[in-house]
């Protein structure tokens, strides 16, 4: 675990292919989100995924994708409002499960305390996949077809809450939707190695 100068803080170590068989934090130190040393690539394009543990993080940056791995479901107030300043949108990895559910309240109530002002939406796997990392290991040639897939449905359900909601609706009523939509999947597109190009 680095901090955002790149400087190690901590090492974890790990006995077991699953985290819960075989898991060690330091004694005494502090919990730490994973991934502090990569945010300037998060400020960059805008975008960040916050997600369960250090696997998925490895899974998203070995695509170009920036994500701060948040060391547990029940740690989410590791997370800090200067580790997100300057990003707009977050994607929150849902794992489906009660961890899961846990891990979306936390983060929720969590981005609430610091005062978050940006978007944040609930990012699911498709195809029964548990997380990024799993996902991966189902097809790796598909995984940043798929893993775009999923976000563009985060961006749906995102459009269909704002328009549903009476406290902020009236302010999309002049916005052509269709096209709002296909902006912001094309900035995703870009923010995450894409070809196409976004302005």
């Amino acid at each position: 675990y680095k901090d955002t100068s790149g400087a190690i803080l901590h090492a974890k170590k790990r006995t077991a292919l699953r985290a819960k068989d075989g898991s060690f934090w330091p004694r005494g130190a502090s919990l730490l989100p994973c991934g502090l040393d990569r945010l300037h690539e998060a400020r960059e394009s805008g975008t960040l995924v916050l997600a369960e543990g250090e696997s998925d993080a490895w899974t998203l940056w070995f695509h170009n994708v920036p994500c701060l791995g948040i060391p547990g479901a029940s740690a989410t107030k590791v997370l800090e409002a200067g580790q997100i300043e300057g990003v707009g949108r977050l994607f929150v990895v849902q794992e489906p499960d009660q961890g899961g559910e846990n891990f979306i309240k936390g983060i929720r109530e969590r981005l609430a305390e610091i005062g978050y002002r940006g978007e944040a939406r609930i990012l699911k796997m498709p195809d029964g996949a548990k997380d990024p990392n799993e996902l991966y290991k189902q097809d790796p040639a598909q995984f940043a077809e798929r893993l775009k897939a999923a976000m563009d449905a985060a961006i749906e359900i995102f459009y269909k809450k704002v328009l549903a909601d009476a406290r902020i609706k009236h302010f999309f009523e002049d916005i052509n939707m269709n096209a709002q939509r296909r902006k912001q999947k094309a900035f995703l597109s870009a923010a995450f190695g894409s070809p196409v190009k976004w302005e």
